[in-house]
């Protein structure tokens, strides 16, 4: 015989908790729409617009991942790396740069500056998710 009851849907599972993002942009509109795209894929954003900002953000929030734009307005992309790396924060976020320029010495300079990554605007949120760390 056969059972016509409709059956339970499979309990769904979970989604994976998002990641801890850091994002330092000055530009206030890509600045929320980046940061919307990320929290609708499960992330917690802490959007900033300066590096100082970012500095206080960095020990308060203990990004996984930071996103700087190199184009600040009170530092470079570059020098507020390395403030955030004179924070001694308990672990080292992956630390992706967001720049407008991608010749050669641009992403040389990006990665002497510390920076794992270096992607060009405007970015892929598919590029950007493919160099986030994986849990």
């Amino acid at each position: 015989m056969s059972d016509d009851r409709p059956r339970a849907a499979s309990t769904p599972r979970p989604a994976p908790a998002g990641l801890r993002v850091l994002l330092v942009e000055d530009d206030t509109d890509l600045r929320e729409m980046m940061a919307l795209v990320l929290r609708r894929r499960g992330h917690v954003v802490r959007a900033v617009a300066d590096g100082r900002s970012a500095c206080a953000a960095a020990v308060a929030f203990a990004p996984e991942v930071l996103l700087v734009d190199l184009g600040l307005p009170d530092m470079t992309g570059h020098q507020a790396l390395a403030a955030i790396e004179a924070l001694g924060l308990p672990s080292r976020p992956v630390c992706i740069a967001l720049s407008g320029r991608s010749a050669p010495e641009d992403l040389e300079r990006s990665q002497q500056a510390g920076f794992d990554h270096h992607l060009v605007k405007p970015v892929d949120t598919a590029a950007l998710e493919a160099v986030f760390p994986r849990r």
